[in-house]
């Protein structure tokens, strides 16, 4: 009987051990990753995406607005202040802890020693390099998409929305 025991506890192992999940990835091979990917170059550069299509996108919806030149200055310096807050909070010495953190919880070592082996391939280096053009174009496409979005929505608060607020039948408007 203590033969079964034994045995049968040895097999419960085996078979742990081999349920077991792959070990979680090291610190140092998820830094060599965001390092290898250039994740700093990307989250400054997507800052600066950003911020360009921010101005932009303001721009047009204050160019039917006449602001007095103070009136423009006051503008222009509260955007610069709410930008200069997001790259603060969202820098990527704020973020790559939390990034760490996250790719730590979903996947394994291997899986980045996977992804490390690809990113330094000629295949891997291309994704890379051109990554950053392909989420501005990307970006580009969704703002186009979102400016032809913008008078039907109009149209609809409109004619739904606010009648219905101010308890106007829709027929009467």
């Amino acid at each position: 009987m203590t033969r079964f025991l034994s045995g049968t506890f040895l097999v419960f192992l085996a078979i742990q051990s081999a349920l077991a999940e792959d070990p979680k990835p090291s610190l140092a091979s998820i830094k060599d990753l965001l390092a290898v990917t250039q994740a700093r170059n990307m989250l400054e550069g997507s800052f600066a995406q950003t911020d360009a299509m921010l101005r932009s996108t303001a721009q047009k919806a204050f160019s039917k607005v006449k602001l007095s030149p103070r009136q423009e200055k006051i503008f222009q310096d509260r955007q610069g202040k709410l930008i200069e807050i997001a790259k603060e909070d969202l820098s990527y010495d704020v973020l790559e802890p939390l990034v760490i953190d996250i790719y730590q919880k979903s996947f394994t070592e291997k899986e980045v020693k996977g992804m490390l082996t690809f990113y330094k391939s000629e295949a891997g280096k291309a994704v890379i390099a051109k990554i950053p053009l392909v989420n501005q174009q990307a970006l580009q496409l969704i703002q186009n998409r979102a400016e032809k979005l913008t008078p039907k929505l109009e149209q609809w608060c409109t004619n739904t929305v606010i009648p219905r607020h101010l308890g106007i039948s829709e027929r009467s408007v």
